[in-house]
């Protein structure tokens, strides 16, 4: 195959080869054309240049503004990093990353265009065990969430050391990608985030409203129309001023939660969930938007180290997902420890998965790994539980053919608080 390979075609046919088609908003951001095409708007032609890689494309010395690139591969032809990229030498205040916005030679800058789905290889992930394939990981996720685009990685061995908090927004398809966990670095941020692109919203009335509301609440309501304007959302509703629950024991002495309730609102104010308890006044009232679609993350290996954190942090810590997306769907993965390791760290986890404030999430199929507490001499037990699922403030939350197998070292593979609805789960220990 030669290296490089010139053609020429018109503008239209490279916005519907490439889907540039009006209104993607894919350029929207960047002071390029909006077809991103040449700067000489009265030409009906757009240079095309296609190369084996992304590295040799860089390299090339008559590449120029307006030219759209085509590679084969990242780092040599066919290694899943195959992309397309509009030439232009105006970035605004955009950074050059070496992902979707990549320097070439002589101040030409390109930008990443006309792809339908992500995955890690065009952003340059590397896979050699050494390099920190979150870098790259993180990347492509904040590119997928910018463009709402979905993440279809099938295959892969990928090695995540320092990179946390990597945020997912939209639909996963992971296959059989393998993805290894270095717990040295886990600290109170996830591995990944799963989460809304709508934000949770104070819910701000009159003293009228809110009273109907106080008035309202109690066992067995099921419509509160004041609150019909919040409807599509999870609502969780406390008065801090009325502490209920207090924990037991010597060491959680003064530990008690704050009265609370949550439920969802559907149209006109017709309420989903078990109400319990009455209140005299309330000190907080927030809706969790939840999301018209549903995110599913599918698939995926993913082998822990299982050893203590370098930093030596003793509180809970996180080494996999937090989900606080309604409307999410995990399945299909596996979740163990390396192979020959052993899991020896003294830190307890809030659970591999960690769901908060959440409304219809599903967890199905899924092989999960109980954490060690119990061991043999004093010295070596976790100081507190540690959990392999974890979660608070769940309704309608589903559960299908969890298995985790252990034994009296490990604790129990199961931690929430505040869960409502149903749950079909396979659970062993």
């Amino acid at each position: 195959m030669k290296n490089e390979l010139n053609s020429k075609i018109t503008r239209r046919q490279i916005l519907e080869t490439f889907g540039l088609i009006a209104g993607t908003g894919l350029l929207s951001s960047l002071t390029v054309p909006a077809y991103a095409g040449p700067t000489d708007t009265s030409s009906e032609e757009i240079n095309v240049k296609c190369f084996n890689s992304l590295v040799e494309a860089r390299k090339n010395k008559k590449i120029k503004e307006g030219e759209l690139i085509r590679t084969l591969g990242y780092y040599t032809f066919g290694d899943g990093g195959a992309a397309n990229y509009i030439i232009t030498r105006d970035l605004g205040d955009k950074k050059i990353n070496n992902g979707d916005i990549v320097q070439f030679r002589d101040g030409n800058i390109g930008i990443l265009t006309g792809i339908t789905q992500v995955n890690y290889k065009i952003f340059g992930a590397l896979g050699d065990s050494k390099t920190d394939d979150g870098l790259f990981i993180h990347m492509a996720h904040e590119y997928a969430n910018r463009f709402k685009l979905p993440v279809e990685n099938n295959r892969g061995e990928y090695w995540i050391h320092q990179t946390r908090n990597i945020q997912i927004k939209t639909s996963v398809h992971w296959g059989q990608s393998i993805f290894h966990i270095n717990e040295e670095h886990n600290t109170n941020q996830p591995v990944f985030r799963v989460l809304s692109y709508d934000l949770p919203k104070t819910i701000s009335l009159d003293d009228s409203k809110k009273q109907g509301i106080i008035q309202a609440l109690k066992p067995g309501v099921h419509e509160i129309p004041e609150l019909s304007e919040s409807n599509n959302s999870l609502i969780v509703i406390s008065d801090s001023t009325d502490h209920i629950g207090f924990r037991s024991g010597a060491r959680y002495s003064n530990q008690s939660r704050a009265r609370e309730e949550l439920f969802y609102v559907a149209e006109k104010g017709k309420i989903i969930g078990d109400i319990a308890w009455t209140f005299s006044n309330y000190t907080d009232l927030t809706a969790y938007p939840a999301e018209t679609s549903y995110l599913t993350v599918e698939g995926g290996t993913f082998y822990l180290s299982g050893n203590p954190p370098v930093n030596g942090k003793s509180s809970y810590l996180q080494n996999g997902f937090s989900i606080t997306r309604s409307r999410t769907i995990i399945k299909n993965q596996w979740v163990g420890l390396e192979n020959g390791k052993s899991d020896v760290s003294m830190n307890p986890r809030n659970g591999f998965y960690s769901l908060n404030i959440v409304y219809e999430v599903t967890l199905e199929n899924i092989k999960l790994l109980p954490f060690e507490q119990d061991r043999p001499g004093e010295k070596q037990d976790v100081p507190a539980g540690t959990y392999g699922i974890g979660g608070n403030r769940l309704l309608n939350t589903t559960f299908r053919n969890i298995s985790a197998e252990g034994t009296l070292l490990h604790w129990g593979v199961f931690g929430t608080n505040m869960k409502i609805g149903r749950a079909s789960c396979r659970e062993r220990v």
